[in-house]
C-alpha cells in the first residue's frame, strides 16, 4: 500500500498553533495568563506531531543545513547542567524556571524543525505568528489602558498584583522593562505591516493597534523603552524620506498617501474618545504618573554631569561591578570554566537591597560567572554569529535584524541566563531559520537536499 501523507488541513492546523505557541511566548512578558499556557501549547503541539508521524513515519526532522543551529543550541544546554553540576543540582526558583524553559524551547523547536520544512510552510507560520503578534498585543495594550484609567480612580485590579506590588502605568506585570518589550516587538511588525502591505485590513488592522501600543510604551514606566522609541522614530523617519530618492518619491506616490489617509481617518474617529477621556485621567488624585514622571525625568540625568543625583544606570553599574568582584575572587578552574548558579546567592548577600532580585542582570555577566571564560567565548561568538545572520537577511527580513538589536540592548541591562527570556531564543532560532533559506535559495538546484 502507498504510504498516507499528512494532509494540508493538519499541515496548516500545526503550523497556526506553533505560531500561537511563538506568539504566547512574547505576549507572556506583558500579560499574566496565571498559568503555564506556553508549556501547555508546546504539549499540544507535540501531541499533533506524534499524531503525524503514526500517520507519515519515517520523515526526517534534521536537515544538513541545521547543524549550525543546532550546535550552538546543544552548547548552550550543556553549559546550563554543567552549571547545575556545579551548583550541585540545588534548584532555586530561577534554576527551576530555566530548566522549564529549557525543555519547552527544544520540544518547540524540534517540532518546528518537523513542520517548518519548506519555504511554503515558513512564509505561512511567519505570516500567522506576524498577524497574531499585532493582534493579541493590541488586546494586552487595550488591558493597559483599561488598568491605567481603573487605576486612576483608585481602583486596583486583583489579577495584576505579583504578590503586594502592583505594576506602575499601563504595565499589567511587574517587570514594566519586559512588557514595553514585548509590545515594541508588536510595533515592529506593525511598522514592517504598514511599510509593505497594500491589502486594506492589515492596514487598517496596524493603523488601529499602532497608536495603542505606542501609548502602553510611552506609559510603562520603561526608561529604556523610551530610547527605544526614540530608535524606531529615527529608523522610520529614515525610511521614508533619507533612504533613497526612490523611497522619498514613493513616500508622496499614491500609494504611501493611502496608506497615510487610512491613519489620518482612524486618528480622526479616535482622537475624540482620547480628548474625552485623558483629562479625567489625569485630573484624578491618585498619583497616576508620579512614578511615570519621576522615571521619565531621569533619564536627563545621563547627560546631566553636574547633577548630585545618583544616575540611572547606577542599579546596573553596581551589579556588574559586583559580578567582576566575585568572578576575580574565583579560583583558575573557576575562572576558565565558572561556578555555576553560585553567583545568586553571592549578589544577594552583597546587594544593597537584599530582597531584589540576585543577578547581573546581563547575559554575558551571569555565563561569566556560571560558565566561566568558556561560556563567556560562547556567547561573543554566538551573538557575533547570529548578527552576522540577521544582517545578511536585512534586505528581505529587515525587522528581524530591528529585533536582534533591541533584544541585545535588553538582555545587556535585564537578562541573565540564555533560557531565561524565551523569546530571545525563538528570535535567534527564526533569524536561523530564514538565513537557512535564503542560503538554499541561492545555492544551485543540483546540489540542494533538503531545506
Amino acid at each position: 500500500m502507498p504510504r498516507m501523507t499528512v494532509n494540508w488541513s493538519l499541515h496548516e492546523t500545526a503550523l497556526f498553533l506553533i505560531a500561537l505557541t511563538n506568539v504566547t511566548a512574547f505576549v507572556g512578558m506583558a500579560f499574566p495568563y496565571g498559568f503555564p499556557l506556553f508549556s501547555f501549547l508546546v504539549l499540544l503541539c507535540l501531541a499533533l506531531t506524534f499524531f503525524a508521524l503514526l500517520v507519515q513515519p519515517g520523515k526526517s526532522f534534521f536537515g544538513k543545513r541545521s547543524t549550525p543551529f543546532l550546535s550552538f543550541y546543544l552548547l548552550i544546554v550543556a553549559s546550563f547542567f554543567y552549571a547545575l553540576v556545579v551548583s550541585e543540582g540545588a534548584l532555586g526558583a530561577r534554576e527551576s524556571n530555566n530548566l522549564i524553559n529549557l525543555v519547552s524551547l527544544t520540544l518547540l523547536f524540534a517540532i518546528s524543525l518537523f513542520w517548518v520544512s519548506s519555504e511554503e510552510a515558513l512564509s505561512s507560520f511567519y505570516s500567522r505568528f506576524q498577524y497574531l503578534m499585532i493582534v493579541f498585543a493590541g488586546l494586552v495594550g487595550i488591558a493597559g489602558l483599561h488598568k491605567l484609567y481603573m487605576f486612576s480612580k483608585g481602583v486596583l485590579i486583583e489579577r495584576y498584583f505579583a504578590g503586594s506590588v502592583y505594576p506602575i502605568g499601563t504595565s499589567l506585570v511587574n517587570d514594566y522593562n519586559f512588557y514595553a518589550l514585548s509590545l515594541i516587538c508588536a510595533l515592529v511588525y506593525c511598522i514592517k505591516v504598514i511599510i509593505e502591505e497594500k491589502r486594506f485590513l492589515p492596514l487598517l488592522l496596524c493603523s488601529v493597534v499602532s497608536p495603542i501600543l505606542l501609548i502602553n510604551i510611552a506609559l510603562s514606566g520603561s526608561r529604556r523603552a523610551i530610547v527605544v522609541l526614540a530608535l524606531i522614530l529615527l529608523f522610520v523617519m529614515w525610511r521614508f524620506f533619507y533612504s533613497s530618492a526612490k523611497a522619498a518619491s514613493e513616500f508622496f506616490g499614491a500609494r504611501v498617501s493611502r496608506k497615510l489617509l487610512y491613519l489620518l481617518l482612524v486618528g480622526v474617529i479616535l482622537s475624540p474618545g482620547v480628548i474625552a477621556v485623558a483629562p479625567k485621567v489625569l485630573e484624578a488624585d491618585s498619583g497616576t504618573f508620579e512614578k511615570i514622571e519621576y522615571r521619565i525625568n531621569t533619564l536627563w540625568k545621563l547627560m546631566d554631569r553636574q547633577s548630585g543625583s545618583s544616575s540611572p544606570t547606577e542599579a546596573r553599574t553596581k551589579r556588574w561591578a559586583m559580578a567582576i568582584e566575585i568572578f576575580d575572587d574565583f579560583s583558575l578552574f573557576e575562572k576558565a570554566f565558572g561556578d555555576g548558579f553560585s553567583y545568586y546567592k553571592s549578589l544577594r548577600e552583597n546587594n544593597l537591597q537584599p530582597d531584589t532580585q540576585g543577578y547581573p542582570h546581563n547575559l554575558f555577566f551571569s555565563l561569566l560567572l556560571s560558565n566561566g571564560l568558556a561560556g563567556a567565548l560562547i556567547t561573543i561568538s554566538s551573538f557575533l554569529y547570529f548578527a552576522y545572520l540577521a544582517w545578511t537577511i536585512r534586505k528581505s527580513q529587515p525587522e528581524l535584524l530591528s529585533l536582534f538589536l533591541i533584544f541585545f540592548f535588553y538582555i545587556s541591562t535585564s537578562g541573565d541566563q540564555w533560557f531565561s527570556v524565551k523569546p530571545h531564543l525563538i528570535l535567534i532560532f527564526t533569524i536561523f531559520y530564514f538565513y537557512r533559506l535564503k542560503a538554499v535559495n541561492e545555492k544551485p538546484a543540483h546540489l540542494v537536499n533538503q531545506f
